[in-house]
């Protein structure tokens, strides 16, 4: 079982994202075996390194959620046209 916490305000895709990437990474660091052999957290020690790089990557880094970053920059050329508009009405 995979779970992770987010604000109540925020969206659904990045947890989700970001429990995919864990489940990932945590079933390509254990073997099938060794997971259901071992005891209820057993495998945080392990695996912590890997869980607070994944944490810190998808609260801060920009390129976690590609769609933010997309919309940031329409928003940004939005911006330059805009501009670029209001000059040549002056004009």
């Amino acid at each position: 079982t995979y779970m992770c916490m987010a604000e109540k305000n925020e969206k659904q895709r990045i947890p989700f994202k970001f429990l995919k990437d864990i489940k990932s990474k945590f079933q390509s660091s254990f073997d099938a075996a060794a997971i259901r052999s071992e005891v209820a957290f057993g495998m945080n020690r392990p695996f912590k390194r890997v869980l607070t790089e994944r944490m810190t990557f998808y609260n801060d880094d920009p390129n976690a959620d590609r769609f933010r970053q997309v919309k940031g920059q329409i928003n940004e050329v939005k911006g330059i046209i805009i501009q670029d508009i209001e000059k040549v009405l002056i004009r």
